[in-house]
């Protein structure tokens, strides 16, 4: 794998503990040992409870318990397809964190396919967030960007951001899938779709059906949006597009998610 410096090969190697499973057993009663001793529990290990422990292997610390339903995906498992990109593609893994033992970050950084976007050099990024204590799902964030803070803001552009939820038999389950799907998607954007975006000037009507793209609440955080920053090239509408989908719009609403799946592609068909 190809690793940016000793301090993020460190700081890898951090997250690469084993996590096992272990059920939580069933307390039947409290049983007194005797004047001036605490009572002692007694455990049924037949009785189903429908919960589990997640324990760090190498300390035997409790990371957190969840339902049987929980789907644990190791730390390891996510590297496993990131280094298979790294390989093919010839990129970095740029930053590896852990918070508290339990929250991990990946990011691969892929160098050679940087662009130039208003005089910044932006190379095309892929962030990859685990969790074992339950206080977030898998996210995978991919784009041409560069990363803020460790939380995933970024300056730059965004062309995926999904989540999947710790669940058996959910989509999670073929979550080396969802990453071979987003990487593919970032590095297509790259390579193809950026350069027409950007060559691309924008023309009067092009704001008309820019405009009608989205239903009339859309409309009017763009013609906000439009006042202060007049769009010249078809890679400013996407700009536009996608800061309005993701922090104007409704994010419960199925339709949002629907027109942000098909915004880029629509985008396109407008050129």
């Amino acid at each position: 794998m190809n690793i940016l410096n000793e301090q993020v090969n460190e700081q890898l190697t951090k997250t690469l503990f084993e996590v096992r499973e272990t059920p939580v057993p069933f307390v039947n009663e409290l049983i007194s040992m005797g004047a001036g001793d605490m009572a002692r529990p007694s455990i049924n290990y037949d009785v189903e409870t429908g919960f589990k422990m997640l324990i760090r292997d190498d300390t035997n610390e409790v990371i957190s318990v969840v339902t049987n339903r929980y789907k644990l995906v190791r730390n390891y498992e996510l590297l496993k397809v990131i280094d298979n990109h790294i390989t093919e593609q010839k990129a970095t893994l740029t930053s590896a964190l852990i918070f508290g033992n339990a929250r991990t970050s990946y990011v691969i950084t892929f160098d050679e396919l940087t662009q130039e976007i208003n005089g910044e050099n932006v190379s095309p990024r892929i962030m990859i967030q685990n969790s074992y204590d339950r206080t977030d799902s898998v996210k995978i964030i991919g784009g041409l960007f560069i990363l803020v803070c460790t939380n995933g803001a970024v300056i730059g552009n965004v062309t995926n951001n999904v989540s999947y939820t710790h669940i058996i038999g959910g989509e999670i389950s073929t979550i080396e899938e969802k990453i071979d799907n987003v990487i593919s998607d970032v590095l297509e954007f790259s390579t193809n779709t950026f350069p027409k975006l950007t060559d691309r000037k924008v023309l009067p009507d092009d704001i008309i059906n820019f405009m009608g793209l989205f239903p009339q609440a859309g409309k009017d955080n763009i013609l906000d949006k439009f006042k202060t920053s007049k769009p010249n090239t078809f890679y400013d509408l996407m700009q536009t597009g996608t800061y309005v989908l993701t922090h104007k719009m409704n994010r419960q609403a199925e339709a949002t998610h629907r027109l942000e799946e098909s915004f880029i592609n629509n985008l396109l068909g407008l050129m």
